[in-house]
């Protein structure tokens, strides 16, 4: 069992709605949950968690306390759905990217477990970069959450991460298999690279702020490499993976303007 399977309080709304068809009534009953969801991250964003309230999201909407009440008991209820919802958004499109690239090498000789690790790894520090703004929720999420979360809700709310966080796991684990690394701990090694992509987007928060103090131009690159590398994996093999890695997001970037599904996926990132 990997280490990042967790008792899982799933939002079990959430999963029938995956699986099954619904009706029109609760395709609108979903949007609306949606767009309260969305109004209290503008707000939350724009001006903080206490101007986050029941009375002032449904002044926004146009609606009565009592009707935003039956699509959230409390502001409490809301504010986990939110921070469920930013985090399954988040993982759930690091994860499609990842699929969309297995799928594109699945028949090739070549295709190693080490590159979709590098696509969701840069994958994550460009969500960073491109959407400061977005990054600062799922920053607040996942790294500090106890300032929406209660403790009892932030399993359902951090499972998601975790599945990813498995999934890489098992990534690092073929990878030692094939001899792309060196024997190790996956698990350890999962939380290190996960602790650098945070450190790495922390930084790079800090350059836009503080360019002259902080010059590092290839900050993504070189950490992961000095990682990797401490990995015993070879230098030039690293190389010729993060540039594999580097180019297919380059080429779903650009394929996502010509079509709906990939822009919608892009842009879930951004």
């Amino acid at each position: 069992m990997s280490f990042f399977t967790i008792d899982k309080k799933v939002n079990i709304v959430y999963l029938i709605n995956m699986t099954h068809p619904i009706d029109r009534r609760s395709r609108k009953r979903q949007e609306r949950t949606q767009l309260i969801l969305a109004t209290a991250q503008t707000i939350l964003l724009n001006e903080g968690l206490e101007a986050v309230t029941v009375h002032r999201i449904a002044r926004e909407l146009d609606l009565t306390v009592g009707a935003l009440y039956r699509y959230f008991p409390s502001k409490q209820a809301m504010l986990t759905a939110l921070g469920e919802d930013i985090v399954r958004s988040v993982t759930s499109s690091l994860g499609q990217i990842a699929d969309i690239y297995e799928a594109s090498v699945q028949d090739s000789q070549a295709a190693s477990p080490l590159t979709p690790v590098l696509v969701i790894s840069r994958a994550f520090i460009e969500m960073a970069e491109s959407s400061p703004a977005r990054y600062r929720m799922v920053d607040l999420m996942l790294v500090d959450p106890r300032s929406m979360v209660p403790e009892e809700d932030r399993p359902m709310v951090l499972h998601t991460l975790f599945e990813m966080l498995g999934r890489v796991e098992q990534l690092l684990k073929q990878s030692t298999a094939e001899h792309l690394i060196s024997a190790g701990q996956p698990r350890e090694r999962t939380i290190v690279l996960w602790s650098a992509l945070l450190g790495i987007n922390s930084m790079l928060k800090m350059r836009r702020l503080y360019p002259e103090q902080v010059p590092a131009k290839n900050l993504g690159e070189d950490t992961i490499t000095a990682l990797f590398v401490a990995w015993g994996c070879d230098a030039s093999v690293f190389k010729n993976h993060f540039n594999e890695a580097t180019a297919f997001l380059e080429n779903l970037k650009t394929e996502s303007n010509s079509t709906h599904e990939g822009d919608l996926l892009w842009r879930s990132l951004s």
